[in-house]
C-alpha cells in the first residue's frame, strides 16, 4: 500500500511539473527565437553597412557588433538565472525544502530585475541623458 502511495504521488509530482513548466519553455523558446532573430538581423545590416563605417571605427565593434554582444549578454544572463531558479524551486517542491533553499531562489529571482539595468548603463554609459 505505501508503494502504490508513493508511486501515485511521484506519477502526480511529475505531471505537476511537466504542466506547470510547460509554459516557462515555450515562452522561453519564444525570447531565444526573437533573440536570435534580432542577432541575425543585426548582423545582415552591418554587412550592408560595412562600406560606411571608416577606418577609425574599424579597431573597436560597430554600432550592431555592440547590440548584437547586449542581445546576447541579456539572453543568456536571464536563461542561466531562470533556469537555476527553477531547478531549485523544482528541487524544493518534490523534496524537503529548507529555509536557505528559499533564500536562495528569492535571491536569484531578483537576480536578473537587479543585473539587467546595469547591463545596460554599463554597455550604453550615455543611455541616462536620454531618459531625462
Amino acid at each position: 500500500m505505501e508503494h502504490f502511495i508513493l508511486t501515485d504521488f511521484l506519477s502526480f509530482a511529475i505531471k505537476y511539473t511537466i504542466l506547470m513548466t510547460f509554459p516557462d519553455v515555450v515562452f522561453m523558446g519564444v525570447m531565444i527565437g526573437a533573440s536570435v532573430y534580432m542577432v541575425l538581423l543585426l548582423h545582415r545590416h552591418h554587412r550592408r553597412v560595412r562600406h560606411i563605417h571608416t577606418l577609425k571605427n574599424a579597431h573597436g565593434f560597430s554600432p550592431e557588433g555592440r547590440a548584437t554582444h547586449t542581445i546576447l549578454l541579456l539572453t543568456s544572463t536571464f536563461i542561466f538565472f531562470y533556469f537555476t531558479n527553477s531547478v531549485l524551486t523544482t528541487y524544493g517542491i518534490l523534496f524537503k525544502s529548507h529555509v536557505w533553499l528559499w533564500h536562495t531562489t528569492t535571491f536569484l529571482a531578483a537576480c536578473y530585475p537587479t543585473l539587467s539595468p546595469l547591463v545596460l548603463l554599463r554597455r550604453y554609459p550615455q543611455a541616462p541623458r536620454f531618459c531625462s
